[in-house]
């Protein structure tokens, strides 16, 4: 119920009182063997938003151990791991708290996890708001971008199926460019080819082989066109 309450309730008076209850959260996570109570605990903790306040709560290193060993690929049961993903996003809330994350394995992990639970779209889905919210702080962006292999699989996750996680991916790589030179022209490159990819095929396969123009349909003629392009005034790659 309370972790009902923290989600649907998010007046001061409701984070006040739950932040009173902040150490005994941690206390319980930490020490309690019932997994099922420590997903509702973690669920609450989610919802908590106590912004830089998170930083006092860190300085023991209780919370930020429970995090990197639950986030070890195999350590623990996927609902702790997603809880686990997402409370790395809500304590990432000033430079102060990214620099204690940083000297952590955290990222290197979520990095994993992403790699090997490509499947699981909730999972994928936190993953990459927990590194949107990292990626706001120079510390744990430094890591990201360059201590890992993230923006390969955001650029990759640009092709997903799910239209969710593509548009969370874009949102993630659009971040990304705004503080990053090196990757802001691979990424605007890899949005327009996959823009005009039907387009490209094209050009590539006419490149490949000897064309007749006089044998090219009226449908590929159409199809030779910048198909789609109104949509692209004000589209910023």
């Amino acid at each position: 119920m309370i972790r009902n309450i923290a989600r649907a309730a998010k007046t001061q008076h409701v984070q006040e009182v739950l932040e009173k209850y902040a150490k005994k959260f941690i206390s319980i996570i930490c020490g309690n063997e019932d997994m099922d109570f420590v997903v509702e605990v973690l669920g609450t903790m989610v919802n908590m938003d106590l912004e830089e306040e998170w930083a006092k709560y860190l300085s023991s290193p209780q919370l930020l151990d429970f995090l990197q060993k639950h986030l070890v690929v195999g350590y623990a049961e996927d609902d702790v791991v997603l809880e686990s993903i997402m409370l790395v996003g809500t304590i990432t809330s000033c430079e102060q708290i990214a620099k204690m994350i940083a000297n952590t394995l955290i990222i290197q992990l979520l990095h994993t996890l992403l790699s090997e639970k490509q499947e699981d779209d909730e999972m994928v889905m936190q993953i990459m708001y927990t590194f949107y919210r990292l990626l706001l702080f120079k510390a744990t962006r430094t890591i990201i971008l360059n201590k890992t292999q993230a923006v390969n699989f955001l650029l990759e996750l640009l092709q997903d199926k799910n239209p969710r996680i593509r548009k969370m991916a874009d949102t993630v790589l659009s971040l990304v460019q705004e503080y990053d030179e090196d990757w802001r022209e691979e990424i605007k490159l890899k949005r327009f080819q996959l823009h005009n990819q039907e387009w490209l095929s094209l050009i590539e396969n006419v490149g490949d082989s000897d064309y007749d123009e006089d044998e090219i349909s009226d449908e590929d003629s159409d199809r030779m066109h910048w198909a789609d392009l109104s949509d692209l005034d004000g589209h910023e790659w």
